[in-house]
């Protein structure tokens, strides 16, 4: 199965990004996370870059085999629960593409759910952390700074996620234009 980043990648090269620099620019992905997924997805037959052209630039499409690889493969992230918020806005992305608002407002209400029981998890090991902490610095007042930090990020980016649902839920249906 494909990582959800390759199958964004797809998606996007199937809605008209054809080089490095537009994901950079339209998507958001820097080139060395691009790069090396756009080579591998060639490589597989998945999309088909142009002769170079300028700069060694290349243009990149979507193949058959790519497009049939992204509308069978993207479904089974949705049960995914990854932990990085970059991942659960990819899937929310090929949700909204293939499937529409209530799913992926679905999908972006449990993943918020998934960050606030991370969250709760990294402030209780933080309290149990805090017990040892002395009034100088040791190595565990640094466990204790990140997995506090960690709690912190992950209830606010739970808030994030629901917000962000419920935005895509009042989205007008005239919107949604599923790529399949």
């Amino acid at each position: 199965m494909r990582s959800n980043l390759e199958l964004f990648v797809l998606a996007m090269i199937r809605q008209g990004l054809e080089t490095p620099y537009d994901f950079r620019m339209k998507a958001g992905l820097s080139l060395g996370s691009t790069v090396p997924v756009l080579g591998r997805l060639e490589a597989d037959g998945l999309i088909k870059g142009s002769a170079p052209g300028l700069r060694r630039s290349r243009k990149y499409s979507i193949t058959g085999k790519g497009a049939k690889t992204l509308t069978t493969e993207w479904v089974h992230h949705l049960r995914d629960r990854p932990t990085d918020i970059d991942s659960v806005l990819r899937i929310a992305y090929l949700a909204w593409s293939f499937d529409g608002q209530e799913v992926t407002a679905k999908f972006l209400r449990e993943s918020g759910d998934s960050f606030r029981g991370l969250s709760s998890s990294r402030r209780a090991e933080a309290e149990r952390l805090s017990r040892s902490l002395t009034a100088s610095p040791d190595v565990e007042s640094f466990l204790w700074l990140r997995t506090s930090g960690e709690a912190m990020r992950f209830e606010a980016e739970a808030i994030a996620l629901a917000g962000l649902a419920e935005q895509v839920a009042a989205k007008k249906k005239k919107i949604n234009r599923p790529l399949a």
